[in-house]
C-alpha cells in the first residue's frame, strides 16, 4: 500500500507545492518528478497512478509543481527544481526514507527541469543541495537540443549564442548514471533530442543507458508504466533495471 501526503508547500508561490509517495517498505532513494506540459499547463495530480506503480519498484516518488510561464522563465522554473530538491534533501527523512539519496526525473518538459538542474550544476549548488546527494536521472521525452516553436520562444533566451538554456550544452559536467527513454513516433519531442543527449554524455564519460520504444508516441511512454498498460512497451522494466543495476532500491 502506498502513503501519500499531499500539497506540501516547498515556496510561497501556490504552484510551489509537492506530492510525496512512500512505498511499503523503507526506501533506499527517493524520485523528484516533474511534470510536463510545456512549460505552460501541467499539474503533479495527473500522476497519481504514475507516481504509485513506480513506488511498487521500492524507491519514494516525489511529485512537484512549479511556476509555470508567464510566471516564470526558463531559468526561474528550474529555480523551482532546485529549491524542490532542497526541500527533499532537508526533510524526506521526517516522512521515514533513511537517506537522501535523489534520482532526479521528468517527462517532457519535466524531463528539461531535470536534465538541467543535473547538468547545470549552479542551480542545485545555490539552493545548497549536496552534489553527493544526486545518484541519478532519467528522462522521458525531454527536450535537450531544440529551437522552441514560435508561442514558447518567450519562455527562453533565443537570443543568447551559448544556448545556456538549452541542456545539450552542458554535456561534461555530470558523473551519474542516466537513463533516457524515447518513443520512436513522439513527433512533439522527436526522439534525436535523447540520441544527441546520449552520444554527447557517453563523450563525456557518463554512463548512459538509451531506449527508444519503436510503438510509442509523446504522451503513451507514461502509462507504459502503470498496471495494465505495461503491455505498450518496457518502460516499468527498463525503468526497475536501470535503479537495481545501480544500486538505488534494495
Amino acid at each position: 500500500m502506498t502513503i501519500v501526503y499531499r500539497d506540501i508547500e516547498y515556496g510561497s508561490h501556490e504552484r510551489q507545492k509537492l506530492d510525496i509517495y512512500l512505498p511499503k517498505h523503507v526506501p533506499k532513494s527517493t524520485i523528484i518528478f516533474w511534470h510536463g506540459g510545456s512549460w505552460l499547463s501541467g499539474d503533479k495530480s495527473s500522476y497519481n497512478l504514475f507516481a504509485k506503480s513506480l513506488t511498487k519498484l521500492g524507491v519514494a516518488v516525489v511529485a512537484t509543481n512549479y511556476r509555470l510561464f508567464p510566471d516564470a522563465r526558463w531559468n526561474t522554473i528550474i529555480e523551482d527544481g532546485a529549491r524542490a530538491t532542497a526541500w527533499v534533501q532537508n526533510n524526506i527523512q521526517d516522512y521515514g526514507v533513511e537517506t537522501q539519496n535523489i534520482i532526479a526525473m521528468g517527462h517532457s518538459a519535466g524531463a528539461y527541469i531535470a536534465a538541467m538542474l543535473v547538468l547545470e550544476k549552479t542551480y542545485l549548488s545555490k539552493a545548497k543541495v549536496k552534489s553527493n546527494n544526486i545518484k541519478g536521472f532519467i528522462g522521458l521525452s525531454g527536450p535537450y537540443d531544440f529551437d522552441p516553436r514560435k508561442k514558447l520562444r518567450p519562455i527562453f533566451d533565443i537570443k543568447d549564442k551559448l544556448k545556456k538554456w538549452l541542456p545539450i550544452s552542458y554535456p561534461g559536467q555530470i558523473h551519474i548514471p542516466v537513463l533516457l527513454l524515447h518513443g520512436r513516433f513522439d513527433r512533439f519531442v522527436p526522439p534525436r533530442n535523447s540520441k544527441r543527449l546520449a552520444k554527447a554524455l557517453e563523450q563525456n564519460g557518463c554512463k548512459v543507458v538509451l531506449k527508444i520504444y519503436p510503438t510509442l508516441e509523446h504522451l503513451m511512454i507514461l502509462p507504459a508504466v502503470v498496471r495494465g498498460f505495461r503491455w505498450l512497451a518496457p518502460v516499468r522494466r527498463d525503468i526497475k533495471r536501470f535503479l537495481v543495476d545501480n544500486n538505488l532500491v534494495q
